[in-house]
C-alpha cells in the first residue's frame, strides 16, 4: 500500500490557508517554501497529512483538533477528550493541550481511529482545546 504524501500550508501573516489549488507549492531540503517558483518569505506553518481519516471521512492533518470518545487506554478507562494532530520522530499523536505528555500515540491500541472526528484546527479553532 502507498502512502499519500501531501500537505496544507497556513499563512500566519493573514491568517489564512495558502491554496495548493492555485500555486504551485515546494519545499526544498532547507525547510523553504517555494510558492510558483518564488522563496515565500511569510511566516507559515506546513502541515502533513497522516493518511489517515476520521469518522466522517475527513483526511487527518497535523493541527487538526479532533474529539476522541470515551474509552479504554491500555488497563484503565479514559473519559471523552478534545486533542490535537501531532507529530514527532516517532510519527503522528494525538495530544491534550493540558498535557506535556504525549498520551495518545498512533498506535491504535487507545480507541478505534475510525471513532474520531475532526473538530477543527489549531489556528482558527483553539477554544476547542
Amino acid at each position: 500500500m502507498k502512502r499519500i504524501i501531501k500537505f496544507r500550508v497556513w499563512e500566519e501573516d493573514c491568517q489564512a490557508w495558502i491554496s495548493l489549488e492555485t500555486y504551485h507549492v515546494v519545499m526544498d531540503m532547507y525547510g523553504n517554501i517555494w510558492l510558483n517558483g518564488e522563496v515565500f518569505k511569510g511566516d507559515y506553518v506546513l502541515e502533513q497529512f497522516t493518511s489517515l481519516f476520521d469518522k466522517k471521512g475527513v483526511a487527518l492533518y497535523e493541527g487538526d483538533i479532533v474529539r476522541v470518545p470515551a474509552g479504554w487506554g491500555g488497563d484503565s478507562l479514559f473519559n471523552e477528550y478534545n486533542g490535537f494532530i501531532d507529530y514527532d520522530m516517532e510519527g503522528f499523536f494525538i495530544n491534550q493541550q493540558s498535557s506535556i505528555d504525549k498520551i495518545k500515540k498512533w498506535s491504535g491500541q487507545d480507541f478505534v481511529w475510525g471513532d474520531i472526528e475532526v473538530i477543527g484546527n489549531i489556528h482558527e479553532n483553539k477554544e476547542l482545546l
